[in-house]
């Protein structure tokens, strides 16, 4: 649903952060990439499943019990189980038949796959809510951390699995209780959503700046730095684009909390992801992006894209992305 050019600029996000047609540092270099799986995958595929207890101010315990089939309605319905990306947003779902409990970790601030990220507020960079028998909860940032496993991508339904350990909640109670702490395991698998997470890159070689092939097939052969000439097509826009897009981000996010809180609207999810495909797609006339800028952005897309049914085909994360940049460096070298 969203526009061509909405990815022309997440494709040129990720080549700014991953380096991926960059200047040689001599050996290597790491980073950042998006969407993109890192490191082996563990957990179970077919199956969402999550346990957490959630231990009262008094000593007593409640649990959040859920398992079913993985499936792309997962996370919408009022019985959330799986999980999903808004933009940079990862937001994890464990529900059971009397309690949601829902993990945010914004991936521009925590990388993953990350363990020990901190709980805090609904301001940080990572927080947790707890809705259901025994009031409505978020964590303060007083305590506790959570652990996942990888950084999932759509292109295989990625398992994530974590944990939170000793996250505390506070919040509005109906058993009189003034904080719960929460502890437990989940194992969820991730169908997509408006994705583009930031995940730790591995180490790959970067390419010859001084090579001036073009259109070359050939793995790290383009060799230019993206926009180190502001005045190129697309340049000069990046930086409202990044920030307009994180804005709808976390508009969308705060959109997905409040539904957690109303289960009975059942077009709550849909709503918000309607608003934030809009939202996206308003970034463009917003930053007053060129039409010269959606031209050669458009021709780069459509390059890249049959780049991956061809020489790219089989390829993932930096590999996937230098290998569209190689295959298309005349378009790329227009646009950035």
């Amino acid at each position: 649903m969203r526009l061509v050019t909405f990815r022309l600029l997440t494709l040129a996000a990720a080549l700014l952060t991953a380096t991926a047609c960059g200047s040689s540092t001599g050996g290597g270099s790491t980073g950042t990439v998006d969407a993109g799986p890192t490191g082996s995958t563990t957990g179970d595929k077919s199956t969402n499943s999550g346990a957490v207890t959630a231990k009262g101010s008094d000593g007593k315990s409640t649990s959040v019990n859920a398992s079913a089939a993985a499936s792309s309605g997962s996370t919408s319905g009022t019985q959330k189980l799986g999980a999903m990306a808004t933009d940079k947003i990862l937001t994890l779902y464990i529900s059971d038949a009397s309690s949601l409990i829902t993990i945010t970790i914004d991936t521009d601030k925590n990388p993953l796959p990350a363990t020990g990220i901190k709980a805090g507020d609904a301001s940080s960079g990572a927080f947790v809510t707890y809705v259901g028998t025994a009031g409505s909860f978020t964590s303060d940032g007083s305590a506790g951390t959570i652990d996942v496993s990888n950084c999932p991508s759509d292109a295989n339904n990625t398992v994530t699995v974590g944990k939170l350990d000793g996250v505390v909640v506070s919040g509005v109670a109906a058993t009189g209780q003034a904080s719960l702490t929460l502890d437990g395991t989940f194992n969820l698998v991730y169908f997509g959503g408006y994705g583009n997470l930031k995940c730790t890159a591995p180490v790959v070689a970067t390419a010859d700046a001084s090579s001036t092939d073009v259109g070359s097939t050939a793995g790290g052969t383009c060799g230019y730095q993206v926009c180190a000439d502001n005045s190129k097509n697309c340049c000069p826009y990046l930086p409202c684009l990044t920030q307009c897009q994180l804005d709808c981000a976390n508009t969308a996010n705060n959109c997905t909390i409040a539904c957690a809180s109303n289960p009975a609207d059942m077009n709550c999810p849909m709503k918000c992801a309607t608003d934030a495909s809009t939202c996206f797609d308003g970034c463009f006339g917003k930053c007053n992006v060129t039409d010269s800028c959606k031209t050669v952005g458009n021709a780069f897309f459509t390059c890249s894209n049959k780049a991956d049914q061809a020489s790219c085909a089989g390829k993932t994360d930096n590999d996937k992305l230098s290998c569209e940049v190689d295959a298309c460096c005349a378009e790329a070298k227009a646009a950035f």
